[in-house]
């Protein structure tokens, strides 16, 4: 599997990736309550690209344990779709 192909996630990364999420929903609740300004806007886009990185995070980890199984039935497992629809509301 290359860098660049879909992935989509087992039921153990599925559960990291959820739990990633709403450890950043948490953090931007907190943020919201917070005094608007660019700390505050500075803030969010720092959660939001620390959300990208600890998916692709999980993705690595998924793909260097997948590496150690069979092969051809990971990669039919694994593929499918983008994790950035996860991502992404």
């Amino acid at each position: 599997m290359n860098r660049f192909e879909s992935l989509r996630f087992d039921s153990h990364h599925e559960g990291l990736a959820n739990r990633a999420s709403m450890l950043a929903q948490e953090v931007e609740r907190f943020i919201s309550e917070l005094k608007p300004g660019r700390s505050s806007a500075m803030a969010v886009t720092k959660l939001e690209e620390c959300h990208v990185w600890m998916g692709k995070a999980i993705r690595d980890d998924q793909i260097a344990l997948s590496n150690t199984a069979d092969t051809d039935k990971a990669m039919e497992t694994l593929k499918a779709k983008t994790t950035n629809d996860r991502w992404v509301k």
